[in-house]
């Protein structure tokens, strides 16, 4: 399985080149990671809102104590689903995440809280709440969100095959894809026309069922 951080080998490959054309899109929100960067990068709590609490999903049913530095964060799966909030469940317990009106989440597009679905990995920041939980940040959920590591052996329009850590990974290119130079994180023109066999490379993309794995941003890491 695709880990929530899975960090790569760098492993020599030369197979093919391809030209290919990405589709206009903007995957944005998780910040752009690199060589040490985490799935998104994390920021202060924003402010806080006045928005409506939403449902009955309440810290008496779900009691969470909130420990360590940063209460304004939430990561865990997905186990109950409400109208405007969810339920995770982790190692440290379980926490309800609320949503206020017209927010939005990251499933490899930025949707509407209702693409999550049971069993969803989530991770969630916003401000937290007197009850426990947590009052989502819009564009600052992310769904089954994964990062990816190693060598590009092959390259089409549609996908590569990445040598990972844990072996050849097979993974698809979002309509959204955008690819990016390490350092400096400046757009790559070429898109994916400018991948090749044997690049060090990194990404962030969704989860796949069955281990798969679909990029939404690459970067390029050059000498």
């Amino acid at each position: 399985m695709v880990g929530r951080i899975v960090s790569g080998l760098v492993v020599a490959a030369l197979i093919l080149t391809v030209g290919c054309t990405a589709a206009d899109g903007d995957v944005t929100g998780y910040g752009p990671p690199g060589p040490a960067g985490d799935a998104f990068t994390a920021v202060a709590a924003p402010g806080g809102s006045s928005a409506d609490p939403g449902p009955d999903l309440t810290a008496d049913q779900h009691a969470v104590v909130i420990e360590g530095s940063d209460p304004g964060f939430a990561s865990g799966r997905v186990v109950e689903i409400t109208d405007g909030a969810i339920a995770l469940e982790s190692a440290a317990g379980v926490r309800v995440v609320r949503f206020a009106p017209d927010s939005k989440v990251w499933k490899e597009f930025h949707v509407s809280p209702e693409a999550i679905e049971l069993g969803d990995w989530v991770d969630a920041r916003g401000t937290p709440q007197p009850d426990g939980s947590l009052l989502a940040r819009s564009e600052w959920v992310f769904v089954n969100i994964g990062r990816l590591e190693g060598t590009l052996e092959e390259v089409s329009c549609d996908g590569a095959v990445v040598e990972a850590i844990r072996g050849r990974r097979t993974i698809e290119f979002s309509t959204a894809v955008e690819v990016i130079r390490v350092p400096g994180l400046s757009p790559v023109e070429e898109g994916l026309s400018a991948l090749r066999p044997g690049a060090a490379v990194g990404m962030v993309g969704l989860v796949l069922p069955d281990d798969g794995f679909r990029a939404t941003r690459i970067w390029v890491y050059e000498n």
